[in-house]
């Protein structure tokens, strides 16, 4: 039972040392797509946000072992409600990654993309063309920016 412990305690440091390391001390917590907390705290993003400190978000699309894109801001506006943080990003040109070839793509038509990213694991966001904003449950990671 002790040695049972003792490698669940080794795997959580291990994988929260793992998380530290994606924003180099800067740390405060990664958000599951289901709004669970796997790493850091939400009220640490929440205590940031109230005191008005700049916050970095990344965020992944597809397998979460695997993700096929990971993406970065800075948060351009920042709300607090109900205990959730959600973080603004845009104005970022709309762009697609090309299979097999490992390169990213602009298309023919000019379209800005923005959306509000929130500690609640979900993303809405449109493409500046689209009449309506769509949702993506997905991981976020959130961390203090320099």
């Amino acid at each position: 039972m002790r040695t049972l412990f003792l490698v669940a305690a080794l795997a959580a440091t291990m994988s929260s040392a793992a998380k530290a390391e994606i924003c180099k001390g800067r740390f405060l917590a990664t958000v599951e797509p289901d709004g669970m907390v796997s790493a850091g705290t939400r009220a640490a993003v929440v205590r940031a946000a109230r005191d008005g400190a700049p916050i970095r978000v990344g965020w992944e699309l597809g397998p979460r072992r695997a993700p096929v894109l990971v993406h970065w801001q800075d948060a351009r506006f920042i709300t607090v409600f109900e205990d959730q943080v959600f973080a603004q990003i845009g104005d970022i040109h709309e762009q697609f990654p090309v299979s097999k070839k490992g390169q990213v793509d602009f298309p023919k038509t000019w379209s800005i993309w923005f959306a509000s990213i929130g500690t609640d694991g979900r993303m809405v966001g449109r493409l500046s063309a689209e009449a309506a904003p769509s949702e993506t449950r997905l991981v976020s990671h959130w961390c203090l920016a320099s």
